[in-house]
């Protein structure tokens, strides 16, 4: 599996464990305390009406989210937006078609550029996860 398709993982894990899929701008669906996987908003039809059925979350994998008993840290927020920390972790945007099922997310390598995180570190890191996390689920 390709580190995006992990992660593709991980947000269907965290949709298939809520309640509903209406979710609040910034809502944590992650199941798993070391990624946060918040809901960043709607998608928009052809004529730029918001498009439930099209939702969009930032995964946020810290540069030590695969240390033992690590729980990712909260996140500032400054004028309603999240302060971002690019000198250790890494944020990826995935988006959810709920027609289809199909997700659709960034390349890791374009996220991994605009921080400081090295692109070998963050894919070790995501590796260790899915075996923690897939050996949790047996």
């Amino acid at each position: 599996m390709t580190p995006e398709e992990i992660i593709e993982k991980w947000v269907r894990d965290g949709l298939d464990d809520a309640d509903s899929y209406v979710f609040e701008v910034g809502e944590d669906i992650s199941p798993y305390p070391e990624i946060t996987i918040a809901f960043d908003g709607y998608g928009e039809d052809d004529d730029g009406n918001e498009d439930q059925s099209k939702q969009s979350f930032a995964v946020y994998i810290h540069k030590d989210s695969d240390a033992e008993d690590f729980v990712f840290p909260e996140h500032d927020s400054e004028y309603g937006m999240i302060v971002h920390r690019p000198a250790e972790e890494v944020y990826m945007n995935v988006w959810f078609d709920h027609e289809d099922g199909s997700f659709e997310s960034q390349f890791l390598d374009e996220c991994v550029e605009r921080t400081k995180v090295p692109y070998d570190h963050i894919v070790s890191v995501i590796e260790a996860l899915d075996k923690r996390f897939s050996a949790s689920e047996e």
